[in-house]
């Protein structure tokens, strides 16, 4: 029966709904008495009415259950190395310090990201009950990026930590790209967490003094800043924001290099970080080749080997006239002869998903015989770990991909990188893909790595 609704306007809104046309008007006493069908539209509209769940409109129950789950293994990260802790260690002391500021400097596959997210965690997680770290990147791929690394590094660091000192758990933001426009977040929501954000992002927030914005910042005990060197106006307005914050905000940034070409630039970086530069050797501070070396050196890192794309290409074996055919067939050549340098798992990055698509094919019905795979954003999750599994045990001699496997991906045994995409070298997107095939020996990778940027557009 009908729950007596106490709000005359609700209740003329029920009655309405029953009886919509004045002239067949019920009176009071048969409104209340009026039986509503289950699973009806009325049912479902009479709940929202009243302020109950939906729930109650229907039936019985449903059982949400799911008939088939996949469920995951956690997989335990391994310890930091010296060098890694060397910079974890050091930066305890620059993180105890109120507005404490400091650059991390570390070539692209050793482990800058992870070795950064738990220096943070290591100090949070001894000092701070309920601390809030925002991530900033320049790119959605670098955002996304950030985020599932706060996520692995989070359980795993958990499952060593003491029963007195371990969270229960962590919130976690994805702010970018309109992600944080999705849901119906309210202000004093907004709590104690991760939050990862982009540049663009966050300089449009503050901008227009967005609230949400102001009360994230305005709850920040750490920022870390990717590519600390692009946005120099922008870096120096967070600044500023922090040092006169009520937290005393801390801020590291992760720079390609200390040294810029600019002078003027090189000054103003080590302005906002206080002249503090944590690098894992031992006085290389101001020069990251001798870091890649003295890695090199010990097969923490695989020596790269760069190809030149166009002496891998035989023009006369062009037949397409069409040009994205022709693009195509060049890219397919670099990769068969890339093989033909006896390299066995190739991890390429192509400029998109068809592309992918297209390259894996015309690779299997090649006269080689190349088993190749491809995957992206869309291939479900348990066929993509089943592809992952084939190349990680050497049953796949290349795998393509677009936008998917920059960072986070563990196939230890990839031995040549083959980027297909107009990057900048100094770019941190390109840095996370050939990370991928940069784990030396040491870190149970290979030796060496080749790597071919094909910049070729069409």
């Amino acid at each position: 029966s009908a729950h007596k609704i106490t709000s005359s306007e609700r209740f003329q809104s029920l009655k309405s709904l029953i009886s919509p046309n004045d002239e067949n008007s019920l009176n009071d006493d048969e409104i209340y008495d009026y039986e509503i069908t289950m699973g009806s539209k009325l049912a479902k509209t009479y709940c929202d009415l009243i302020g109950i769940s939906t729930y109650f409109s229907t039936k019985g129950t449903s059982d949400g259950r799911e008939f088939k789950e996949l469920i995951s293994t956690v997989k335990k990260l391994p310890d930091l190395t010296d060098f890694q802790l060397r910079v974890r260690n050091e930066s305890q002391f620059i993180l105890s310090k109120p507005n404490g500021r400091s650059m991390i400097v570390m070539p692209t596959g050793s482990g800058k990201t992870r070795t950064t997210i738990e220096s943070v965690f290591h100090y949070t997680m001894y000092t701070e009950t309920s601390p809030t770290i925002i991530w900033i990147a320049d790119r959605d791929e670098l955002c996304e990026q950030a985020y599932q690394s706060f996520k692995q590094i989070f359980v795993n660091m958990c499952l060593d930590l003491p029963d007195e000192i371990r969270p229960d758990s962590i919130n976690m933001w994805r702010y970018w790209g309109g992600l944080d426009r999705r849901s119906n977040t309210l202000i004093e929501t907004l709590t104690q967490g991760v939050y990862v954000t982009s540049v663009q992002t966050l300089q449009a927030r503050m901008r227009n003094q967005n609230a949400e914005i102001e009360r994230i910042l305005s709850l920040a005990s750490i920022a870390i800043v990717d590519e600390a060197h692009r946005n120099l106006d922008f870096l120096e307005e967070l600044d500023i924001r922090f040092r006169n914050s009520e937290n005393q905000t801390k801020l590291y940034g992760l720079p390609a290099t200390p040294l810029r070409r600019d002078r003027n630039e090189s000054s103003r970086l080590h302005h906002v970080f206080d002249n503090n530069i944590l690098c894992p050797i031992e006085g290389a501070e101001y020069d990251i080749e001798i870091m890649i070396n003295e890695l090199t050196e010990r097969k923490i890192l695989s020596k790269r080997i760069d190809l030149d794309p166009h002496d891998l290409i035989d023009l006369q074996l062009i037949t397409a006239s069409n040009e994205e055919k022709q693009y195509l067939q060049k890219v397919v050549q670099i990769i068969q002869r890339v093989i033909e340098r006896g390299r066995k798992s190739i991890l390429v990055f192509t400029k998109d998903v068809e592309h992918a698509r297209i390259i894996a094919s015309a690779l299997k019905i090649s006269e080689m015989n190349i088993v190749s795979e491809y995957i992206d954003a869309s291939t479900p999750v348990d066929k993509r770990k089943g592809i992952i599994r084939s190349f990680r045990n050497a049953e796949t001699d290349v795998l393509l991909n677009f936008g998917i496997l920059t960072t986070g991906f563990d196939a230890p045994n990839t031995d040549a990188v083959i980027i297909c995409r107009p990057l900048d070298q100094e770019d941190s997107l390109f840095k996370q893909m050939i990370g991928r095939g940069l784990r030396g020996s040491e870190f149970g990778g290979t030796e060496d790595c080749i790597i071919v940027h094909f910049e070729e557009e069409y």
